[in-house]
Parts: C-alpha cells; structure tokens; sequence
C-alpha cells in the first residue's frame, strides 16, 4: 500500500520520539537517587574519628566567664570548649587587670590577675593532681604560654640590623592600650630595666599600629620589615607561607641583656562560684589533650605535651601591678608628648 506524504510524516514522528524517550528513560537509570534514607557514606578505612567528650547531664551546661584579654583571643578558645563540650559561656571582658567586688562569675580564665583580694577555690580533681606541681598552684592552673619577639619579613632581612641605631624607623609594633598582652611586656621592661627602656623602644617605633590584625597585616605586605609583638601573633602567617622569621633578639644586649618576656595565662575557680561543678570541667578540659594541641592554632603555646623549646634568657612576666598607674602614665609622656596631646585634645 502506497502511504501519502502525510504518512511518512506522522511515521517520520513517532519514530524520533521513540529515540526521545528512549535516551530520557536511559539517562534517568543512570542518575543516582537521593533518598533522605539512603545510607552516609563510609568512613575511609584507617581514618579515626575522636569522640567528643560531653558534660555530664549532672553539670549545670552554662559557665559565667571573666577575662581580662582582648576579647577576640579569648572568644574562639571559648568557643572551642562550647563545640567540644556542649558547655556554653557567658563573657565579661574585665577592663584591666584589677578586680571590682561587684564581679560575679565561675571561672577567671586570663593572664596576670591581680588576686590579692579574691578568696580562690582549691578545686581537685583527678587530672589537676597528675600535673608538675608547677602548673597548679594554690587552684590557679597556668595552662598556655608566650613569649615577646621580634619578627622580621625575610624578604627585608638585609636590611635589618638589630643594633639599636640600625634598627630605628625599621619596626613597629601595636598601641600597648590595645593589646593586653604588649602592655604586659612594656610593664614588664619597665619595671626591670626602668624608664629608659620605654624612650629607647618608643624612639625607635615612628609609627603604632591600631590593632593585632594590623600588626600582622603590615608584616606579611612588607609595610615595616620587622614588628615587636608576641610570636604566636605570627603562626597562622608562617603557615601560610609568608616569609617571616621569629627572633628572640635584644635591640641593645649591652644595655639590655634580654628583651623578651615569658608569659603565662591562668585560670582559676573563685570561692562562691555558682557553678562550681562547670567550671571544675572547664579546668580539666583546659589540660586535655583536645585543647592543649588546639592550642597550637591560637596565639598561645602548650604547657603539655609540647615541642616548643623555651627561648633563652627569658624575664618571667611581672604580674605585680602595684606599679601600673604610674607606668601608664610615664609611658602616655613618652609616646605622647605635650605637643601630640594638645593635638590630640583638639581633635
């Protein structure tokens, strides 16, 4: 039978839309299906997954926390515990490095408090009673470290000359009033080696950076070749790739022998904390091995379990701040003279 053109048309059709959904139903075969039941997948085989340790259902899940560091350092370690643990905080920033009576909190966690008045609890426990004796004292746990520096863009390293005449208008470092830990390490210079170290330090910075972020911002572009700060401020640097080395270097060792400052921060329970049973397992997580091996990627170093070799002929931290008032104000006569400070009053 003859078909008319109309026919084979129609035939012609069909005919490619069998094909169609033939490659439809062939490609819908072959696209795996996302059932919100299907199976997660396998952990690779030799992969360890560490448990999570969680605070006891007995624990009140919320610690009242007082420091006395910036709070952008002191937050993320915070938050780690908070992840790790399931224990949640509330932060007072405490100003300076004295106690108001009017403070309420579980735990201090900071560095160089001045706990004269402050009644504090002998917290014990079986992890607190494993460690060198040195580490808790009298319930104040010291648990990280870290030290003053001088770090310098190797990319500028010729040019770098640590005599003191050398080394002017080639480093720079934080305003110590916005960084607690280089306030400590200012104090501490003067309170060893009198007011002359601060002039000498002063006249060799031509400008101050605003914040920590700055300081290392300006190290890793190159704006100054060398910085004064704390060398864990520049381990997230180095890990990236930038060329930065750390010196525990004196700018004067005839004048000056050492130049840098070993610190210590420390936490502690105080008498009439609320959540006692908190802020007794915040202490014990603060010497595990989850948080002192996170420390690593903080500014701060480990006291256990640490590879980190103590730079030499260190000055301890003075956390006596008996002197501190008249320390602020001989250092604002240094780094502000008269004529800075009627400008600045007039701004």
């Amino acid at each position: 039978m003859r078909t008319t053109p109309l026919q084979q048309r129609v035939s012609q059709g069909a005919g490619k839309l069998c094909i169609y959904l033939g490659l439809f139903f062939l490609c819908f075969s072959l696209t795996p299906i996302h059932s919100p039941h299907a199976a997660s997948k396998k952990k690779e085989p030799g992969t360890k997954q560490e448990s999570t340790p969680k605070v006891p259902s007995s624990i009140k899940k919320r610690v009242e926390v007082l420091s006395n560091m910036n709070q952008e350092i002191i937050s993320p370690l915070l938050d780690f515990i908070d992840t790790q643990t399931g224990l949640q905080y509330r932060l007072s920033i405490q100003e300076n490095f004295f106690f108001a009576s009017e403070r309420h909190y579980d735990l201090f966690i900071g560095t160089c408090p001045q706990v004269e008045s402050i009644k504090i609890s002998r917290y014990q426990s079986k992890a607190l009673s494993s460690l060198d004796p040195a580490l808790y004292e009298n319930g104040v746990l010291a648990w990280s470290r870290w030290y003053s520096c001088i770090a310098v863009n190797r990319l500028f390293s010729k040019e770098i000359d640590f005599e003191q005449k050398k080394l002017k208008g080639k480093i720079t470092s934080v305003k110590p009033e916005n960084d607690r830990f280089m306030w400590l390490v200012l104090y501490t210079l003067y309170r060893k080696y009198g007011k002359a170290i601060l002039e000498d330090i002063n006249a060799l910075i031509p400008l101050y950076k605003e914040s920590r972020q700055e300081l290392i911002f300006t190290i890793e572009s190159g704006g100054y070749p060398s910085v004064l700060g704390i060398d864990g401020y520049f381990k997230k640097s180095i890990e990236k790739g930038y060329p930065i080395d750390i010196f525990y270097s004196s700018f004067s060792p005839e004048k000056y022998p050492s130049i840098t400052v070993a610190g210590e921060n420390v936490a502690f329970i105080p008498e009439g904390a609320e959540n006692t049973e908190g802020a007794g397992y915040v202490l014990d997580y603060l010497t595990g091995s989850a948080f002192q091996s996170f420390l690593l990627q903080t500014p701060f170093w480990p006291v256990l379990h640490s590879d980190k070799e103590e730079p030499k002929d260190v000055i301890p931290i003075e956390c006596d701040m008996k002197e501190n008032e008249a320390f602020e104000t001989l250092w604002r006569e240094i780094a502000f003279p008269e004529i800075i400070q009627e400008i600045v009053e007039e701004m």
